[in-house]
């Protein structure tokens, strides 16, 4: 019974509710649909659980933007990708900055432990919402210029213009974790809501030589990845 009051519910929320809407109360479904509130409640659960809507302590039950298809190929751009499905894209730099690598990073760029790159952290929004957060380290001296003069807008086509760059991903490790504070503030995220964390080494196509490592930690009510070989 609850999961066919499940699917009625997930379809008169696409038919007349928009994202932010609140859904009438419990008790006022329960008896609308002339069950108790406990399968009303597992009802609700369901889609929760889709994504479809998410339960705010002391203000009821919310309706969700359905989960963005986020595709991952070899030249991937998120502007790009989010704009050819209708929706409006924005990148937001946070900070950019010279860094001491870390142990994942050099690794990932081939460089010593400790050696300097360029850090550079953006926020990524997806119909003017939050949508992920990604920390891009970049090897020195070829990119030494980004900290002076790359301030938003989509990065790679930044590279393009700038330094002639069509950076080609070589591989890509994703996996779930839980936000960091910084990361659940910036993304808008409750702290028990698992992201979606993707770690990337892009190449030059030239030399195959590593240029960019990327970590972009995406919300996974908003965000679905789809991968192409």
């Amino acid at each position: 019974m609850y999961l066919q009051i499940a699917r009625i519910l997930e379809n008169e929320i696409a038919r007349a509710y928009r994202c932010g809407d609140m859904l009438p109360s419990e008790m006022t479904l329960a008896e609308n649909f002339g069950v108790n509130r406990h399968t009303l409640r597992r009802a609700v659960d369901e889609l929760v659980d889709a994504g479809v809507v998410e339960r705010r302590r002391g203000h009821g039950t919310r309706v969700l933007d359905p989960a963005i298809c986020y595709p991952i190929s070899p030249r991937t751009r998120f502007t790009e990708s989010i704009n050819a499905q209708g929706h409006s894209a924005e990148v937001k730099l946070i900070f950019n900055r010279l860094a001491a690598a870390t142990k994942g990073v050099a690794e990932a760029l081939n460089l010593k432990d400790g050696s300097e790159v360029v850090w550079i952290e953006i926020l990524r929004l997806a119909d003017r919402n939050p949508f992920s957060v990604c920390s891009h380290f970049f090897p020195l001296p070829r990119f030494g210029g980004l900290i002076d003069v790359y301030k938003g807008g989509s990065l790679h086509s930044f590279l393009e213009n700038e330094y002639g760059l069509l950076p080609k991903r070589k591989v890509s490790y994703i996996s779930a974790i839980m936000p960091r504070t910084d990361d659940a503030h910036v993304l808008r995220t409750p702290r028990n809501r698992p992201l979606l964390r993707t770690k990337s080494i892009n190449i030059d196509p030239l030399t195959e030589r590593p240029v960019e490592y990327c970590v972009t930690r995406a919300r996974s009510d908003r965000c679905q990845i789809e991968v192409h070989p």
